[in-house]
């Protein structure tokens, strides 16, 4: 066995079974229906702020297994993190770039305007906002046009329990691609 295969083997039971080489850009994609349960539980948090277009499933067994390992290494080490879903904007135009580079918005196409707090830029972490409706309310700073916008719903290990602040990019995974207008 791989070490790929290991890795899968340990993936949550939403995601496909594809062949390994399906993740030879590092992640797999998925579009999910709009009928189904997992479709349904991701879009139930949106749909009060916005209009969901659709919902994407990303699978990334290496991030994934790094936000594992940390998660566990600051638990033998006694290190307090608090795991929690958080929300990372974007333009479509980002995607690919967004998801092979673990959300590192250094090298996006679009700029994204900085927090109230500029440790983000000093600590060079990616910007997450703790609610869905924040994450809606960032497009309105950041207007682009003719463009989808897109919610990233991320897991992440934070210091902090009322801010976001994690890091390493071993402190977060995407999980879903939010399309919303």
């Amino acid at each position: 066995m791989d070490i790929l295969d290991e890795i899968l083997s340990t993936s949550p039971s939403t995601w496909t079974k594809v062949p390994n080489s399906s993740y030879d850009d590092g992640y797999y994609i998925e579009k999910l229906h709009p009928d189904s349960v997992e479709y349904r539980l991701v879009a139930q948090g949106f749909t009060p702020h916005c209009t969901v277009k659709y919902i994407k499933r990303v699978q990334n067994p290496f991030q994934l297994a790094l936000f594992k390992i940390s998660r566990e290494k600051a638990k033998a080490e006694g290190t307090r993190l608090n795991e929690m879903q958080a929300y990372h904007v974007i333009y479509e135009n980002d995607l690919d770039i967004a998801l092979k580079y673990t959300v590192d918005y250094r090298r996006y196409e679009n700029s994204y305007e900085l927090s109230h707090n500029q440790q983000d830029f000093i600590y060079k972490q990616p910007r997450f906002n703790k609610n869905i409706t924040d994450a809606v309310n960032a497009f309105d700073k950041n207007i682009v046009r003719g463009q989808n916008k897109l919610v990233l719903t991320c897991d992440v290990l934070s210091e902090e329990l009322y801010q976001i602040k994690t890091s390493t990019q071993a402190d977060y995974h995407v999980n879903y691609v939010v399309c919303i207008e």
